[in-house]
């Protein structure tokens, strides 16, 4: 899921322009999109994977079919939350309000 130069750039370029606007969030979600429910477990399994191999703590917050929320971290670094769903799914409302 590396990022293009191109994608990198335009992710550059839209941040320093809220930065320059004076917004001052900063987003720690990360979202990962998937074709199918079938790539969606295959790469979260892996990625999960090696995360844990590189030393970070993975917490399932919600582990579904069509969806995985997660929160990687490794401390004192920041937690990040990922969250992943099939691109043109449905994302389920997660009671806890999370």
């Amino acid at each position: 899921m590396a990022l293009t130069e191109l994608q990198r750039g335009i992710c550059r370029l839209i941040a320093a322009n809220r930065i320059a606007g004076g917004e001052s969030y900063v987003s720690r979600d990360i979202d990962l999109f998937h074709d199918t429910e079938e790539a969606l477990d295959r790469t979260w399994r892996a990625d999960r994977d090696l995360l844990q191999a590189d030393g970070y703590e993975v917490v399932v917050v919600r582990e579904r079919p069509s969806h995985v929320q997660a929160v990687p971290c490794c401390p004192p670094a920041p937690q990040v939350r990922a969250t992943m769903a099939p691109e043109h799914g449905e994302v389920e409302p997660d009671p806890a309000g999370h």
